[in-house]
């Protein structure tokens, strides 16, 4: 075996873990967000594994063997999905690049002998467009997302431009009649490829949480600057902090009623949502009894607890992270999203991190105000009134 041909085997070896790895991921979670990654990393695992049959399985594939441009042709449409977690896709740009998928179908299928090259360059370069266009809408959509999320789709992107590099290089190849070095050129990109790939989808735990850390030393930043603010206050910049990290629609704490046993959500300038006290029954409160972070994203039941939290937005998927300490339980954190967020784990961690923290700030606070309290009751002074918070 050759160097090149290890280099390739050694990125399709890769590859195929990374896509097992999101595979069971998505069978063991269901959502919507996991089901597109796995899907994106099919369009060329399937082929993979098909060449395999081939090649060290003395398989013979037949007709079987056009399935394997066929779905990488897929490949655009699909990074168009991941995309659109983060922005809403123009129609026609979707319909525009499942154009040229079909496009692309009937010339695999339907070309002459005699024209089959020009045909295989016309699919690169088909190809090449539209995986683009998909990339720089993930990129793009991407840029206003935390730090982790943001670093993460601009390693896939990278990875998407590598695989666009190639696919020019060998339409050309295929229009001039062969280009010199394009065999080692195309083994060394489709290893940068498939890493940057499995970097920006499968990170190490370690890369990610150092990643993590300009997010939150950012917040903390913020927090010690605050020092001594009101409680009102200190869950205003929670909730901005958490819609601005993930990116989504609306933020809102919904408070625990210690007395009444239930949530009640509080507006705290959301106009979009409407306050109150939360169905015992609903999504939110089904979730609330496990009193761990969660992402909810089936669409009926987001849509059905929308319907009553937030009339006024088009959501489809929920982000809650409990408000908790030791010695008390102040809430519930809500993001409410349009899309299912693409990393949900990594989303969930750093607002995980941020409530943590932001919990041990009101309970400090809380502590303070009651020590005020019990100085102004020995001093004989006017005690103030307690806020709606202190009393639950």
């Amino acid at each position: 075996m050759s160097a090149g041909d290890f280099l390739v085997l050694l990125a399709q070896t890769l590859l195929l873990v990374v896509t097992c790895w999101k595979l069971a991921e998505w069978a063991r979670r269901r959502d919507g967000a996991r089901r597109d990654v796995a899907l994106l990393l099919l369009s060329f695992a399937i082929g993979v594994v098909l060449h395999w049959l081939q090649a060290y399985g003395g398989v013979e594939l037949g007709i079987v063997a056009h399935v394997i441009p066929m779905v990488v042709v897929l490949h655009p449409l699909l990074m168009l999905r991941l995309a659109d977690h983060f922005r809403t896709v123009p129609r026609w740009i979707s319909a525009l690049i499942m154009f040229g998928v079909l496009a692309s179908w009937a010339m695999l299928l339907a070309t002459p002998p005699a024209f089959a090259t020009h045909a295989a360059a016309a699919v690169r370069l088909i190809f090449s467009f539209s995986l683009l266009y998909a990339t720089r809408a993930l990129v793009a959509g991407a840029r206003h997302a935390q730090g982790v999320v943001r670093r993460r789709m601009g390693l896939l992107g990278a990875g998407a431009i590598v695989i666009v590099l190639l696919a020019v290089l060998h339409a050309l190849a295929f229009l001039t009649g062969g280009l010199p070095q394009i065999d080692g050129l195309t083994q060394v990109g489709l290893l940068a490829a498939t890493a940057l790939y499995s970097l920006g989808l499968a990170p190490p735990a370690w890369l990610s949480r150092s990643w993590q850390q300009a997010d939150v030393q950012q917040f903390l930043l913020g927090s010690t600057s605050s020092v001594g603010e009101s409680t009102d206050r200190t869950l205003a910049r929670l909730c901005s902090t958490a819609l601005h990290a993930t990116g989504g629609q609306a933020a809102a704490l919904a408070s625990w009623n210690a007395e009444k046993r239930r949530l009640e959500l509080e507006l705290r300038g959301e106009r979009a949502l409407v306050g109150g006290p939360l169905p015992a029954d609903g999504l939110v409160a089904r979730n609330w009894t496990f009193r761990r972070p969660f992402v909810a994203d089936n669409r009926k039941q987001v849509r059905e607890a929308c319907l009553r939290m937030a009339p006024g937005l088009d959501c489809t998927a929920l982000l809650g992270v409990p408000l908790i300490t030791p010695s008390r339980v102040w809430g519930l954190v809500i993001v409410f999203l349009r899309r299912g967020p693409v990393l949900p784990d990594e989303d969930l961690r750093l607002l995980t991190l941020i409530t943590e923290h932001t919990a041990v700030m009101l309970d400090q606070a809380a502590l303070v105000e009651s020590l005020r309290r019990e100085i102004a009751h020995l001093r004989g002074e006017p005690i103030p009134d307690e806020t709606p918070f202190d009393e639950s």
